[in-house]
Parts: C-alpha cells; structure tokens; sequence
C-alpha cells in the first residue's frame, strides 16, 4: 500500500494526475467514516508531515490536510475562467477586428464595457485594461449576446443547448463565490466540485472548434 501511495503521489507532482482524482476514487463510505472519526477527536487526529498512509482512510486524510478538495475546485474554477476570458476576446477580435471601436464595442455590451471601466477606476494599486476586469457572469452576458458567433466554436456538445449553458456558467460562479469566500458561504459540496470538473473538461480549450 506505501508503494502503490508513494507512486500516485509521485504521479501528482509530474503532472499526470491531480490529488482530487485520488480522493474521489476512494470509497465514499470511508471518506464519510473518517471524516466522522476525525469529528469525534475534535480535530485532534492529525498525521505527521511526510508520513506514508497505509489505509485508503488515512489517504484520504492526507489529501483532506493538504487541501486537495478545495485546492484542484480552485484550480478548476481559475482555468475555465482564464480559458473563457482568452477565446472570448480571440474570437471577437477575429469577428470584428481588434481595434477599441471593433471587438470591444461591437462584440462586449455595453452594460459589460462601464461595469469593467468602472472597476478599472477603483483599482487604484494596479489599473489594467478594462477587459481584464471581466467577471465569469460577464463573460457569461458576453456569450449570451452574441450566441450566434459562439455557437460556431463552443464545442458541439454545448453549443446545441444555450440556455443549458448559460445556467450552467451561473451555477459555476455560484461556486467560485463559495471558494472565493470560504468565511460567508458553506463548504462547496462533491457534487459541485464533479460539476465543476465536467465543466472544466466540456469547456477546455481543445474541445473548442475552428478557433481563429
């Protein structure tokens, strides 16, 4: 078992697997089980830095210290942001030429444009281009407005069912919300985070067609 734990942790630090593929592949049973043994210590059951675990429950226990639930959900939530927000603004710009009086005031409405300029005012440290200040509902209005060209590169999957994706992009930063404030809001729950997985996997880069 240390062997077979050593090599999918191994595994994690290459890059070939993530610390929340092994956690959910351990059996739901035990993962409830110890977190209720963890519950019933108070939290006083902790494993030592560097220890090798030898049960699929203290595995699981591992991975709940070094915060690969909350961590790869955050990592997840950053990259479909970060992908929408890239080829968004490629496709627009392929559609309407990249100059300010093209992609920006043909392809992003207007309620978009003053919400970011607006933000970019109040950002006093470190003020960007407005279209930095996008949020994951504008990205999602940006879309929604201009669904005809995005139909043709949103994968097909998703392209076949707009108000399926416009709810899901909701639901997705009602998530992130929850990561984004861990202090105001419940833990985000596992099937959320399956959720945003899929997602995350639907929407990758290399699902999107005929990108400009």
């Amino acid at each position: 078992m240390g062997s077979v734990v050593q090599y999918l942790f191994v595994a994690v630090g290459e890059g070939l697997i993530r610390r929340s593929d092994i956690l959910l592949s351990i059996d739901p049973g035990v993962r409830q089980k110890s977190d209720e043994e963890r519950a019933r210590l108070s939290g006083n059951f902790v494993l030592p830095p560097g220890y090798v675990p030898g049960t699929d429950g203290e595995v699981y226990l591992c991975l709940e210290r070094d915060g690969a639930f909350m961590g790869d959900l955050y990592v997840f939530l950053m990259e479909l942001e970060v992908a929408l927000h890239q080829l968004i603004e490629a496709i627009l710009k392929s559609e309407y030429g990249e100059e300010e009086t093209g992609w920006w005031r043909k392809g992003v409405p207007q309620a978009v444009r003053v919400a970011c300029v607006e933000a970019r005012e109040k950002d006093y440290a470190s003020p960007s281009e407005p279209y930095s200040y996008t949020t994951l509902i504008h990205l999602k209005e940006v879309i929604k407005n201009q669904w005809s060209l995005f139909a043709r590169y949103l994968p097909r999957s998703v392209a076949i069912d707009k108000p399926k994706l416009m709810k899901s992009l909701d639901k997705a930063n009602a998530i992130r919300n929850k990561v984004m404030h861990p202090v105001r809001a419940e833990r985000p729950s596992q099937d959320e985070f399956d959720f945003i997985r899929e997602l995350h996997r639907i929407l990758h880069r290399k699902e999107w067609r005929c990108l400009p």
